[in-house]
């Protein structure tokens, strides 16, 4: 079994995202650190006002430093997660030992993200509305009841998200640690081709990093109708031999 592990969680999310994770950690003995991004978690979406990338990426940082001195970390990212989890991959390539990535959100899937159709229309977006919905996906919608992510996002957190997306893919060919991709081809929240751009944009060795596609799952990879497929693939991941 691997060294420390650290779970990173998304944009509008946090800790609870991995609920059904963090059992199956802690009977291999593994407690994962998991630390809540500020502004998140705090019962309104209003308390994401304020902050920035940057104060995410620091949080994320933390948490690493926190976990460091026990070995080289292990890194599940889920959406925003697994933007910090290549950003500190590329900042501290002797810590990083292994990512995972799920739904890795370095193509949004709507059209104003960058990298999308009307992205160019981004700046205009952020001056016309003051927040947006957020709406979590599930293809089991029974688990929106016990979701406690935000429902909307102040524009400026989605605008400073976004620039998050874009330094994220100017700094993708610096990441050298190996990588397990998990992506939903039916995700509404990441197109599914973000798990082709992670692939083909980092550095890692060709036989230290691959994907698995899952089809029925949204995009709350961790807690949707195929979490137990999905976790599975983390564990069997996590024992394998140096993958």
């Amino acid at each position: 079994m691997t060294g420390p592990v650290l779970l990173l969680h998304g944009f509008t999310s946090g800790p609870f995202a991995f609920e059904f994770l963090i059992p199956r950690l802690r009977k291999e003995g593994i407690e994962p650190e998991v630390p809540l991004l500020r502004g998140h978690g705090q019962g309104s979406w209003r308390k994401l006002a304020g902050f920035t990338w940057s104060d995410w990426l620091f949080d994320a940082g933390a948490a690493l430093e926190r976990v460091g001195p026990r070995g080289p970390v292990t890194i599940v990212g889920h959406s925003m997660g697994g933007l910090l989890a290549l950003n500190l991959a590329a900042d501290h390539p002797d810590r990083v030992g292994m990512l995972i990535l799920a739904g890795a959100a370095i193509l949004p899937a709507t059209p104003f993200a960058p990298g999308r159709p009307l992205g160019f229309l981004r700046p205009l977006m952020a001056g016309l509305f003051r927040s947006w919905d957020m709406t979590p996906f599930y293809s089991d919608k029974s688990m929106l009841i016990s979701d406690l992510n935000y429902r909307r996002a102040p524009m400026e957190s989605i605008s400073s998200f976004m620039d998050l997306v874009i330094e994220t893919r100017r700094r993708l060919h610096l990441v050298t640690s190996p990588a397990l991709i998990l992506q939903g081809t039916g995700d509404r929240r990441v197109h599914w081709k973000s798990a082709e751009v992670i692939l083909d944009g980092i550095s890692t060795r060709a036989d230290m990093k691959r994907v698995v596609f899952f089809q029925r799952t949204d995009h709350e990879m961790f807690r949707d109708c195929e979490r137990e497929a999905v976790i599975q693939t983390v564990m069997d991941h996590l024992e394998g031999p140096g993958t």
